[in-house]
């Protein structure tokens, strides 16, 4: 009687014991569960703040762009920015420039027009000129002076006239690129460059 007491006992533990892994296993893998998916308030959260400054990011609260409601945006991700144009205007991309004479300018936006001036907007890597004052030193030299100034972007630009020519320009720059945007009239360089943006 005693020996099926201790076999019983002895039952009763192992059971006893390998119940408890199991529970335990259990609890550990929904731990682990819960660590590998957050719950989902905290995503959304994440999400709201994430979209907030994105938000910040394009609209920036500081003399954000004024867009005329009929104009058409342009979004160049690969390069970091938008631009928006009247609706009679027509974006296209190109080299813009010899690959063999200016290897450092990558790609050109054109904003074109049959019966309105056109715009280029050229992406120039900065690592070749690290700077705008160097990009224009290199380039220019003394065949373009300061003709105005405006805030792009929120940011105080100086506009440059051609000495030979009617023909204007604005440089911006982010990390990547300095963004030279020329026209060969003052007024649509005016009126498209407010409306450049970082994305």
């Amino acid at each position: 009687m005693k020996r099926l007491f201790y076999i019983l006992l002895v039952l009763s533990i192992i059971i006893g014991l390998f119940g408890c892994a199991s529970k335990g296993n259990v609890e550990t893998h929904q731990q682990v569960g819960n660590l590998n998916q957050p719950d989902k308030s905290e995503i959304e959260l994440e999400n709201t703040a994430l979209k907030t400054q994105i938000d910040d990011f394009h609209n920036p609260k500081d003399n954000p762009p004024n867009i005329p409601q009929d104009w058409k945006i342009y979004r160049y991700l690969e390069c970091g920015y938008e631009i928006a144009y009247p609706e009679n205007y027509e974006p296209s991309i190109s080299g813009g420039h010899s690959v063999v004479a200016n290897p450092e300018y990558e790609v050109r936006l054109s904003l074109y027009s049959k019966e309105q001036p056109y715009v280029d907007i050229d992406s120039i890597r900065i690592d070749t000129y690290k700077s705008i004052i160097n990009f224009i030193q290199n380039n220019f030299k003394n065949r373009i002076v300061i003709d105005g100034n405006m805030v792009v972007n929120n940011v105080n630009c100086n506009i440059y006239k051609s000495v030979e020519e009617n023909y204007y320009y604005i440089f911006l720059s982010n990390s990547r690129y300095i963004f030279q945007i020329s026209s060969e009239s003052k007024e649509t360089i005016e009126k498209v460059s407010k409306t450049f943006m970082f994305i």
